[in-house]
């Protein structure tokens, strides 16, 4: 695990698998506030049994074994409200042509039990729980495991079922699929990453309806992936998916513009290197992607930081545990920077100082949501005529519109003093001044929103305070809270000249 990538010295934590070595997911499994981790192996290895680890304050605890698991095979997880009872579920995929996705359905207090498989009709290497097409319901997309995959889409009919699968043919090796909104229209859309003959991603276009039609292909041109990811996230604003891919020795970023995709932009990591996988977030604060890749020879996780407009600062280095392969990013301890996740033969964290700007003071824990505690930090010092001031909330549900509450009283211990069964740390109810504003979350769940400080002298030493409030859809893995709402912790930041 590394804590926080975004700059300053790092230190390196390793936490048993049990020799798990392929892919993480994350997720609030006994509902306390702190991330938990499920691992399984990967397809090099084949050591897939199914294990969780629950998070404890600075880390997690000792690895438990999932009864029922694949064993053998086992090589990707999903996690996803299967039965809609707003409990956390785990789905893992095997490896084996025609193998089932099994079912674990959560108790809610972190243990899991076996609740049946789904016939995908293929064997998986990488895979994906979410509602494709709107419904509410939980859909799959897979990567498949044969030497000429296709994606494998499976449409959800109701709890812990699905109807027939459609698969769209790559004709490649493939390693892993990412989903995102690559033309701006609102529906997912898919992007499949493939090891041969060189990196190639497939893209496949969203009807709305969970259908797909081509995309086309992207090739890098470089040698191929060691593993292959892919991922999608807006790298320069301008409402479309990007998409970001490893080659064996860097990253190649495929820009979409009016005009389809600019031809890709490699950022080299090493020439010895074997690139295993990618992530794009907003791991520094200051409302841009940036891109996090793990170099599974060279033991580092490497950072390239976004600004926003498509391009990317020098490649920044992080130590990590051997052989990182997999890289996920999420906030562990709610401080409102993200942290990297990856899995190896120890659940990897690499801690990282990055300092909160002066000024602010986080207080409260608010209503976790789906992925534990929500952080919020300013993107700067809240200093007068700040034209680049902001405000970031973690671990949101993706791609949500939130309300920032911004107010001149705080509650200290929290209330539910609207009746919305979600914890306030700003008082909505006081005298004092209180507004409102959206706040927008990206891909990954990290919210980011623009309030520049007017140049007003007499703001000087103005103490106000901040939270977010977000409402999970009806897809999500857990059920926060009555209404689905969930609350960031609170916030207080003085200004100063």
């Amino acid at each position: 695990m590394m804590r926080n990538v975004g700059g300053g010295p790092l230190g390196v934590l390793g936490f048993d698998t049990l020799g798990r070595t392929g892919t993480a997911v994350v997720g609030d499994w006994d509902g306390d506030g702190i991330p938990d981790a499920a691992v399984v192996g990967n397809f090099t290895t084949n050591d897939g049994e199914l294990i969780v680890l629950h998070g404890v304050p600075g880390g997690f605890a000792t690895p438990v074994d999932v009864p029922g698991s694949l064993g053998p095979g086992g090589v990707a997880v999903a996690v996803a409200d299967l039965d809609g009872n707003g409990v956390p579920d785990l789905v893992e995929g095997s490896l084996v042509t025609a193998g089932p996705l099994v079912l674990f359905h959560g108790d809610g207090l972190g243990g899991f039990h076996a609740a049946g498989t789904i016939a995908l009709g293929a064997g998986v290497r990488d895979l994906i729980a979410a509602d494709l097409n709107g419904d509410g319901l939980i859909d799959f997309a897979a990567a498949g495991s044969d030497l000429m995959a296709n994606v494998t889409v499976a449409l959800g009919t109701g709890p812990s079922s699905i109807g027939p699968t459609a698969t769209y043919p790559v004709g490649a090796i493939l390693s892993s699929i990412a989903i995102g909104d690559l033309n701006g229209d609102g529906a997912a859309d898919l992007a499949a990453a493939s090891e041969s003959p060189s990196v190639a991603v497939s893209l496949w276009v969203g009807t709305g309806n969970g259908m797909f039609t081509p995309g086309g292909t992207l090739a890098s041109g470089g040698p191929p992936s060691f593993v292959g990811g892919v991922a999608i996230g807006d790298l320069d604003g301008n409402h479309s998916g990007d998409i970001v891919a490893t080659t064996k020795t860097g990253i190649a970023v495929f820009r979409k513009t009016l005009h389809g995709f600019d031809p890709p932009t490699i950022l080299p990591i090493s020439p010895s290197g074997a690139i295993s996988a990618v992530a794009v977030g907003d791991v520094n604060g200051d409302g841009a992607l940036d891109i996090v890749a793990s170099d599974l020879l060279g033991s580092t996780v490497n950072v390239f930081p976004g600004a926003g407009d498509g391009s990317f600062g020098s490649k920044q280095a992080h130590a990590a545990v051997t052989t990182p392969s997999k890289v996920r990013l999420v906030d562990l301890d709610a401080d409102g920077r993200l942290d990297a996740l990856t899995a190896s033969k120890q659940l990897g964290v690499s801690h990282g100082v990055l300092a909160p700007p002066s000024g602010v003071a986080p207080f409260g824990v608010g209503t976790p949501g789906c992925l534990g505690a929500e952080g919020i930090l300013t993107t700067t010092s809240p200093q007068i005529g700040s034209a680049s001031f902001g405000f970031t909330s973690t671990n949101a549900p993706a791609n949500a519109t939130g309300m920032l509450f911004i107010g001149k009283t705080a509650d200290v211990a929290g209330s539910d003093s609207l009746g919305l069964g979600v914890i306030l740390h700003v008082d909505p109810l006081a005298p004092s001044r209180f507004f409102s504003v959206p706040i927008h979350a990206d891909g990954g769940g990290t919210a980011f929103q623009a309030l520049p400080i007017p140049n007003v002298p007499a703001l000087a030493g103005t103490t106000f305070y901040a939270q977010a409030v977000f409402q999970w859809p009806a897809h999500a893995p857990c059920l926060p809270s009555p209404g689905a709402l969930s609350s960031s912790r609170g916030l207080a930041f003085t200004f100063s000249p």
